[in-house]
């Protein structure tokens, strides 16, 4: 499995920016794929958040139901994937909510891999596709940013 993240989503359907056409065609590629794709319902409640704070409810409804349609059985967030964010929160500083959840889904659910968008060296921005193993990883040594991963362990006093 492969789990997207909310940023290609935004890109690709929102407003006119850099980003947007390539993430309309990593999502076109997501939709014509037979790779198994899929969302958790943490990027469906950031969909209707950003849509709706924007005074857009017509288009949060709207993204969200062809979100529904594309990913019909969203991968949940449940007690074992907050456990598990929080331990990610509680080890490693610098760390966002948003990514620790959205690690521990990938790191729960052993997604093969992990596709978003990060800044790469020279500014422009790249689709990356990291395996899950890699994200545990770097979890162990590196923090998250909302460029990808770059944790650093709390040392224990």
């Amino acid at each position: 499995m492969r789990l997207l993240d909310t940023n290609i989503i935004l890109y690709a359907v929102g407003r006119p920016h850099p980003h947007k056409e390539p993430c309309m065609r990593l999502l076109q590629r997501v939709v014509s794929s037979r790779d198994d794709f899929n969302v958790d319902t943490e990027l469906l409640q950031e969909v209707l958040y950003v849509y709706t704070s924007r005074g857009e409810l017509h288009k949060a409804l709207g993204v969200f139901d062809d979100l529904l349609n594309l990913f019909p059985n969203p991968i949940p967030i449940a007690k074992g994937e907050m456990t598990t964010a929080r331990r990610f929160i509680a080890s490693y500083l610098g760390i966002f909510p948003r990514d620790a959840i959205h690690a521990s889904v990938v790191s729960t659910h052993h997604a093969l891999r992990d596709l978003h968008y990060a800044l790469n060296r020279s500014r422009a921005i790249s689709a990356r596709s990291t395996n899950a193993w890699k994200t545990r990883r770097n979890m162990l040594g590196a923090s998250a940013s909302r460029s990808g991963w770059h944790c650093t362990p709390m040392t224990q006093s």
